[in-house]
């Protein structure tokens, strides 16, 4: 088995990256298209180093991005790749990525995760009424007096940046892509999130947002713990992984995850729109336009084929709670690339190390998956 470090996600100090401080355009090597020709070139070296032969079947396997590059891999490459194991990869490139948000309110309805249809018209109206005071002075300072803990003076509340940073992706953090059905604390998953959501005797939707806010700050005033950056900055080079991915929403995938009026994401709709997206991914910074993100994207998924790619022996699993699963294979485009949907589980779930509490459809998920490359490897489609 074989890991490989992408050339810029895996740039932890200088002598890794593929640039140095003050190159002129230090991000023209990251794209997809440049990650797997660097899978092609791994494979040439490490059949040389390891003296291997036609009768070494590689099989690709990756999760979310690398789960991309992997399909992807065994569609551009594949005479060097056997099959592949795409988990909760959404190849189909899109600007506008409404769906994001669409599967992430309609997870909080599924039973397997301790959702319901009730938890999520609550989380939905309690962010609707939101965006109704937001209008008024009057409800601006009912809200800072119910969200004392997000909001200093009501006054704050008539900034659109703060509105945005408040309630467009929801007064507090609702996990999908990362939910952990393990999670004991208040609020910290779906289940935990709904207990609260379900309780009528807190009052109003709205209230049962205050109160799930105030229980997580106390969860969170009460550990010891101290925060960890997310940032991969390196040293003297100003850049780190959010810049990457940014460069790519910009140059190749969009996957902007609005939250439009209209749409069924049960935040506070119309305030994270396109415009603002596109904004904060700084694409102008690099004189992308939103016409060339576009562009850029139909380019994407005419190579790799979006939904439908040209390709055989692909496994696509992906997790009902995971919202990247709105761009994902869900249909099998052939017999030999079958599809896989894991009950109540969140982005690739099935990926990560082997554990006692693992949900069921997990554990179950893992076999399927190893009988399927078992099947390809002695020949099988």
């Amino acid at each position: 088995m074989f890991a490989v470090e992408h050339r810029y996600y895996g740039c932890h100090n200088m002598s890794a990256c593929p640039y140095a401080d003050g190159d002129a355009n230090p991000l023209q090597y990251l794209s997809s298209h440049q990650a797997l020709a660097d899978l092609a070139n791994f494979h040439s070296h490490a059949v040389s180093e390891y003296k291997l032969s036609a009768q070494n079947k590689w099989v690709s396997f990756g999760g979310s991005y690398p789960g991309m590059l992997a399909g992807w891999f065994r569609v551009k490459y594949p005479e060097l790749v056997h099959a592949a194991v795409a988990s909760s990869a959404p190849v189909l490139a899109q600007l506008d990525m409404r769906g994001y948000n669409d599967v992430t309110a309609a997870a909080y309805g599924l039973p397997s995760v301790g959702g319901s249809q009730e938890c999520t018209a609550a989380i939905a109206d309690g962010h609707s009424q939101i965006g109704q005071m937001f209008e008024s002075s009057t409800g601006r300072d009912a809200l800072a007096k119910l969200f004392p803990s997000k909001v200093s003076t009501a006054s704050e509340l008539e900034s659109l940046e703060f509105q945005q940073d408040f309630a467009g992706f929801g007064v507090v953090g609702f996990p999908s892509q990362s939910n952990d059905p393990t999670c004991m604390d208040p609020g910290c998953n779906i289940a935990q999130i709904c207990k609260v959501m379900h309780n009528a005797t807190i009052g109003t939707p709205l209230q049962r947002l205050a109160t799930l806010v105030q229980q997580v700050d106390g969860t969170r005033s009460s550990t010891t713990t101290p925060s960890v950056s997310r940032s991969g900055a390196v040293k003297g080079l100003g850049l780190d992984w959010e810049d990457y991915w940014n460069y790519q929403t910009c140059t190749q995938f969009g996957f902007y995850q609005t939250c439009e009026k209209g749409s069924a994401c049960f935040y506070t709709q119309g305030l994270m729109t396109l415009d603002v997206f596109i904004e904060q991914a700084q694409c102008a910074s690099w004189n992308i336009s939103k016409a060339d993100i576009a562009a850029s994207i139909e380019e994407t998924n005419t190579i790799y084929g979006g939904l439908h790619p040209n390709a055989s022996r692909i496994l696509w699993p992906n997790g009902d709670v995971d919202p990247w699963h709105a761009l994902a294979v869900l249909t099998p485009p052939s017999v030999s690339q079958p599809t896989l949907m894991v009950s109540g589980a969140s982005h690739h779930a099935w990926t990560h190390p082997s554990a006692s509490s693992d949900q069921p459809s997990v554990v179950k998920a893992r076999a399927a998956i190893r009988a399927r490359v078992a099947q390809w490897l002695k020949g099988g489609e």
